[in-house]
């Protein structure tokens, strides 16, 4: 009986250990019972960007996605400059990659299949944060984005 509940114990602990010890994402969560693709799914407002170490100043740019389940996403860029803000938007198709550590962002309208492929940082309910590294500039950008 003391060997028995002994192991069960011993199991119990072993698989606890291993279970938080599968995070996929760096920054987490490592354990959760939603799938990624929901956790993705939502609105979301870019509530920090920060460009190859240096904190961008949001007070005059607002961020936007609408990341749907279906493989979609819509998004949009307000500036304001002088009080007077400016609009851009875009939409086309998402979908993981490279076992699920990334996503391609497939930018159908205004552009024709432009690219973006960013690693999932982290990736819960209430938060998510991309790294992106830009070929052009070097530059290496980390945005964090929380419920709209």
């Amino acid at each position: 009986m003391k060997k028995t509940m002994l192991f069960s114990v011993a199991s119990l602990l072993g698989i606890a250990l291993l279970v938080g010890s599968c995070g996929k994402y760096p920054e987490g969560p490592n354990f959760a019972l939603s799938s990624k693709a929901s956790r993705l799914a939502g609105d979301w407002k870019a509530t920090s960007v920060n460009q190859s170490g240096t904190e961008w100043n949001l007070s005059n740019l607002a961020l936007n996605q609408t990341i749907d389940k279906d493989g979609t996403f819509k998004a949009s860029t307000v500036i304001t400059v002088f009080g007077v803000p400016t609009t851009y938007s875009s939409e086309g198709s998402w979908e993981f990659y490279d076992k699920k550590t990334k996503i391609i962002f497939t930018e159908t309208t205004p552009a024709t299949n432009s690219k973006d492929t960013m690693e999932i940082l982290m990736l819960k309910k209430d938060m998510v944060k991309l790294k992106q590294f830009d070929y052009d500039s070097g530059d290496t950008f980390t945005y964090t984005f929380e419920p709209k």
